[in-house]
């Protein structure tokens, strides 16, 4: 008998899988526990949102880089310690190593996009490098990161940046709704906020892909310039050769009159000599 599913693994399924099959992995979840009688989990299933570029792309990183993630969990923690106890040379020491590894990071995700086939525009990657930034300062973004399943990027408090928090500190969450015990699910109702949330997750994918056509329209843009820029480059090079030409097609028309007049000019004089 195949052991039951749980919403822990399902979870760990979806955000560690392919972005692409995302939507239609968690339906197919969704159905199977409804259909094993789980109504209950099938909804909660069902809500799990489709993760951003920006999020799909570290809880890819938490799973292909596990030293640099320790390196992360590490430096947060040196972070912590120095500013409790309030070492100068050693919260300098842990800045430039953040500043280093916050650049690897960003490398390491720009060649996993790349690798994974995923266009990584400025605002995603904008999106990630404030997602690590987060986790440095923040243990409850840190574990979220670790956790490696991210619907949406991370931000810093703005009142806590360059105040590195204890570990004590975690990042605050939103209380979950009361769940009435008597309520029963609607299926009608749990089928149209389905249909929302792929709606949302549709108009998130298009817009991702109008990101990346207009990318690659601009890309083609600017090569039909270089091209059109070297043909100009061309035609001008022809036109001053041509004027060249002309010049010199002058000259030797010149210089033929002028040779076929000396030349009539001698036959003359040779005449008269010939009749003296």
């Amino acid at each position: 008998m195949a052991e039951a599913l749980t919403e822990s693994d399902v979870a760990a399924e979806l955000y560690g899988g392919s972005r692409e099959d995302f939507t239609a992995t968690r339906s197919a979840r969704a159905g199977e526990v409804r259909a094993a009688g789980d109504r209950d989990l099938a909804k909660r299933i069902t809500a799990l949102r489709k993760p951003t570029v920006a999020a799909w792309l570290v809880n890819q990183l938490v799973r292909r880089h596990p030293d640099e993630i320790g390196e992360l969990a590490d430096l947060a923690d040196e972070l912590g310690s120095a500013q409790r106890q309030g070492f100068g040379d050693q919260l300098r020491s842990a800045g430039e190593r953040r500043r280093e590894l916050l650049r690897r990071l960003d490398l390491a995700v720009r060649e996993l996009a790349v690798e994974l086939g995923v266009q990584l525009g400025a605002d995603a990657a904008g999106q990630v490098a404030t997602t690590f930034q987060a986790a440095l300062v923040d243990t409850g973004a840190l574990h979220e990161v670790l956790a490696g399943q991210l619907s949406g990027a991370l931000d810093v408090d703005p009142n806590g940046i360059g105040q590195w928090q204890s570990e004590h500190v975690s990042r605050p969450r939103p209380p979950a709704p009361p769940r009435p015990e008597t309520a029963r699910p609607d299926p009608k109702a749990e089928a149209a906020l389905a249909q929302a949330r792929d709606r949302a997750d549709e108009a998130v994918a298009a817009r991702e892909r109008a990101e990346r056509e207009l990318a690659e329209a601009q890309e083609i843009a600017a090569r039909a310039d270089e091209v059109l820029a070297q043909a100009r480059a061309r035609l001008d090079e022809a036109q001053a050769e041509q004027h060249r030409t002309r010049d010199a097609v002058q000259a030797a028309k010149k210089a033929l009159t002028t040779t076929t007049h000396e030349a009539k000019t001698a036959e003359t004089a040779l005449a008269r000599l010939d009749s003296d």
